[in-house]
């Protein structure tokens, strides 16, 4: 007598495609990777960035040194004058040799 013949067992749907599914699950992976490395690389950039803007001097120009506490009325008032009387201030200044850097660029600056 023969044997019965037994038809093959059909695998199910994960198991027939599971090259796939591992795949995919390997594509996921080094996607989600890929991105919380770019995070991590942008958070660590804003630090730096944020670290060198609160490290940078805040630089006051009246209390910059090269000009004598005396002299700082009489500045204000060429300042307020405007453009013209600033110049000519300054020239006077320089020939007497009375304002030094660096207050003498803080004020051609301004």
């Amino acid at each position: 007598m023969s044997a019965p013949v037994i038809a093959p067992k059909r695998l199910a749907f994960f198991e027939r495609y599971l090259t796939v599914w591992v795949l995919v699950c390997m594509v996921v992976g080094v996607a989600f990777g890929a991105y919380k490395i770019w995070d991590y690389w942008d958070t660590v950039q804003n630090d730096r960035e944020k670290s060198k803007a609160n490290t940078a001097p805040q630089i006051v120009g009246e209390q910059l040194q090269g000009l004598p506490r005396q002299l700082e009325p009489a500045l204000k008032e060429a300042e307020k004058g405007g453009a013209k009387p600033l110049k000519d201030w300054l020239d006077k200044a320089k020939r007497a040799g009375i304002i030094k850097d660096p207050r003498l660029a803080w004020v051609e600056i301004e």
